[in-house]
């Protein structure tokens, strides 16, 4: 399992953005200055080339740095401070304007560059001068060529190594871009130093797709559902073809709608498509239900299908705007609530009025060519209709025997209404739960001050 260590905690995450691909480079030939140079000036600029990624983050990252250690005992015997130390190396480090050249035609300007880029030219500054004794600085200290920073670590199969974060852009679609870049794998690997290997250590389109899948699975749950609640109820294979073409039909409607708003498929906007389902062949069944019950009565499919579907026409619109004034809302609210559930609020409302709109329209069409006089004597409509008499039945006894005994039903429904709001102050709230995305942070137990050494000791 891949461990990176950033002392004195660990934890891959930049604010509230997480990686959407982090890869991983390790080598057995090259230093982690080598690899950190080699990813910022090749690997980095070939990533931003394919477009999407709005930043790379680089975890353990060292890059080259002039390197002063100094001795302590030898500057105390030659009289040398460390501020001296520090004065000399601002000064020998300075790059300043020192004048133009003018020509006829152009300017010229001259820089006067007293940086330095060895470590031998390093040590050989002089540090003190007194009276012809040059005190240099190779005297008080050891000039190495090193990294820039020793506070962090990163390794991946116990090679030390480098991470690359991969943070899509806002705009961008995360599968299209992560995939882009898994596909370019073998390119860059190709242009790769000998020993240096690169791999995935996390990639987030796998959390992306289980999560579609799943909610790909709960929506073929949900329509198997309907179909089988609706054919036992109503008896007839047949008649439920006409709520569940509310389906597709809804769905497409509201896709439409989500074009024309800007909204995309996302996580969200399928979970609003699944609680659809449930929603938008309601009015349709509403429908349907009072045309076979003006056909039972006698009248043709096609008379039927007209009186059933005007009859009911303002309750199923009242039902339809009752139900998008209760979602609509939600994507009028403000902060985090309003703009994380702003497309699921307006993709549930346009997929709840458009099937009242296929309801009121499609649906009697529908039924006035499926459903015909025979099909309601057919023997699974006797069986339902048997079935339901009994039920009936049943529940009528039921219900005399709790009208007898009121007083206790009303008591019983006050201990019941009293303990909702026990249950509702005991029960602990969050936004929205924690999602195990397959990646694991710790939070370290070393102290504040704890460098590296600390941590792999």
């Amino acid at each position: 399992m891949p461990a990176a260590a950033l002392s004195p905690s660990i934890s891959i995450s930049v604010g509230n953005t997480f990686p959407s691909l982090i890869l991983s480079f390790t080598s057995t030939t090259l230093n982690t200055q080598e690899i950190s140079a080699y990813l910022t000036n090749v690997v980095s600029p070939q990533i931003y080339a394919l477009g999407g990624i709005s930043n790379v983050i680089v975890w353990g990252k060292k890059p080259y740095a002039m390197r002063v250690w100094l001795k302590p005992e030898k500057m105390r015997a030659l009289g040398i401070t460390t501020k001296t130390v520090y004065n000399m190396l601002s000064a020998n480090s300075l790059i300043a304007a020192a004048g133009q050249l003018q020509t006829p035609y152009e300017y010229i300007t001259l820089n006067a560059d007293t940086s330095l880029s060895t470590a031998a030219e390093y040590g050989n500054l002089v540090v003190s001068n007194n009276n012809g004794n040059l005190i240099l600085l190779k005297d008080v200290a050891d000039v190495k060529l090193g990294s820039q920073y020793y506070n962090s670590s990163v390794s991946y199969n116990q090679l030390n190594g480098v991470f690359l974060g991969l943070l899509v852009a806002p705009t961008a679609n995360q599968l299209s871009v992560v995939n882009k870049v898994i596909e370019n794998i073998p390119y860059i690997e190709s242009q790769m130093p000998k020993g240096m290997e690169l791999s995935v250590v996390l990639n987030g389109n796998a959390y992306i797709s289980a999560s579609i899948d799943d909610v790909l699975k709960t929506l073929f749950e949900a329509i198997l559902i309907i179909i089988v609640v609706l054919t036992l109820f109503l008896g007839s294979v047949r008649a439920v073809i006409i709520p569940l073409t509310t389906i597709p039909l809804s769905m497409i409607g509201a896709f439409a709608l989500m074009l024309v708003m800007g909204f995309s498929i996302n996580l969200l906007t399928l979970l609003a498509m699944v609680l659809a389902i449930g929603l938008v062949v309601d009015d349709a069944i509403v429908v349907l239900e009072n045309i076979y019950r003006h056909i039972e009565e006698g009248k043709s499919a096609f008379l039927a299908s007209v009186l059933g579907a005007r009859e009911v026409a303002g309750p199923v619109i009242v039902m339809t705007f009752t139900l998008v004034a209760v979602y609509l809302p939600i994507g009028m609210m403000g902060g985090l609530t309003g703009t994380l559930f702003t497309e699921f609020a307006y993709s549930l409302a346009a997929a709840v009025l458009i099937s009242g709109f296929v309801a009121l329209t499609f649906s009697p069409m529908l039924s006035s060519k499926i459903i015909t006089p025979k099909m309601l004597n057919g023997k699974s409509v006797k069986l339902v209709n048997g079935i339901f008499e009994k039920t009936i039945t049943f529940y009528k006894k039921i219900l005399i025997f709790v009208l007898s005994i009121r007083l206790v039903m009303a008591l019983f429904a006050i201990v019941v209404l009293t303990s909702c709001y026990f249950l509702y102050t005991g029960i602990g709230s969050e936004l929205a739960p924690t999602e195990d995305q397959g990646f694991l942070g710790l939070q370290g137990t070393a102290p504040s001050a704890a460098n590296i050494n600390y941590l792999h000791s």
